[in-house]
């Protein structure tokens, strides 16, 4: 009975190199040959070896070039070598006039949007005076009125013209004037008329947009912003309107607080500032989710108080 021990395969793999060059002794290439009967796994790994070995001695038998000797012994980099395979010399004449024109133009936008004179310019616009606008008529007969009829106009109308009435010197009964009269020269302001159903920002106590030289002095602040509600009826806005009164609030506006304007609750006060986080309460139990912000004002309040411009809406 034989008890001569069979290779696993892990030591037949180990042995495999020494076996294809024949420096085994009888007996281990025996094993490994009876072995590669048996398991076709690590016939297969023989298989490649052999394979492999081959390429090797093919390859050692190989001479490089002087030029890729030359390549592998030079230092590379990535931007060197993408400038020398990509850089302008490569570049066609077509490309390159692309190229230029291109640079012209971001150039030529830059110089005009971001030169520093422009913005000085901009800026001094603030020191220009105002000088009104006037629209010279002729005058109309002496003694008589113009009449204008605001009561029909209506959202939308176009703004009617209000001409105050002008009553000029009287002509001689020949019609002629001598060398040394004159008659002045008329000139009419003409503003535009109220709209019925639309509230200027005047009234409702906002100003209007001011100059950069105003925005420099800016020396107050206030928060400005919206609250949103999934649910805005007039009942919540009034419960909101009289607890934020009863806290203290007085409007600022010509408008009175909760005013409608469109879908919205307008809102415009000066409150104390220990009563601010208490409004938040009051507008976070009705539902409400604040978004407010801090902006400077050229407006300023007493010490201890702060001023407020907010809507009511419901979210969309």
């Amino acid at each position: 009975m034989s008890t001569e021990r069979k290779l696993s395969c892990f030591f037949s793999r180990e042995l495999f190199p020494l076996y294809i060059e024949e420096q085994l002794d009888n007996a281990r290439r025996e094993q490994v040959e009876v072995h590669l009967k048996e398991c076709q796994l690590c016939l297969d790994v023989f298989e490649r070896v052999k394979k492999n070995r081959k390429i090797l001695i093919e390859l050692s038998e190989t001479k490089c070039s002087a030029e890729v000797v030359t390549f592998l012994q030079k230092e590379h980099h990535f931007w060197s070598d993408f400038i020398a395979r990509y850089g302008w010399s490569k570049w066609n004449s077509n490309l390159k006039w692309a190229a230029e024109l291109c640079f012209v133009a971001i150039a030529l936008a830059a110089t005009i949007h971001l030169f520093p004179w422009l913005n000085l310019a901009k800026s001094l616009q603030g020191f220009r005076p105002g000088i009104p606008k006037t629209i010279p008529i002729t005058p109309p007969v002496s003694g008589t009125d113009v009449e204008i009829d605001t009561d029909t106009a209506g959202v939308g109308s176009p703004p009617v013209a209000l001409v105050q009435p002008f009553i000029g010197p009287q002509l001689p009964p020949d019609g002629k004037l001598s060398p040394s009269e004159k008659l002045p020269t008329v000139v009419a302001v003409v503003k535009p008329a109220p709209v019925a159903g639309v509230v200027s920002e005047s009234e409702m106590g906002e100003e209007s947009p001011i100059s950069d030289m105003a925005q420099q002095k800016m020396a107050g602040f206030v928060w400005r912003g919206a609250v949103q509600f999934d649910v805005l009826s007039p009942e919540v806005a009034e419960q909101i309107t009289k607890s934020i009164i009863a806290l203290g609030a007085t409007k600022a506006g010509k408008v009175d607080l909760g005013w409608i304007r469109g879908t919205q609750f307008y809102y415009h006060f000066i409150l104390p500032d220990e009563n601010y986080e208490k409004v938040l309460s009051v507008i976070n139990a009705h539902g409400g989710i604040v978004d407010v912000k801090k902006e400077k004002h050229p407006r300023v309040v007493k010490k201890g108080y702060m001023r407020i411009i907010m809507t009511l809406e419901q979210e969309k």
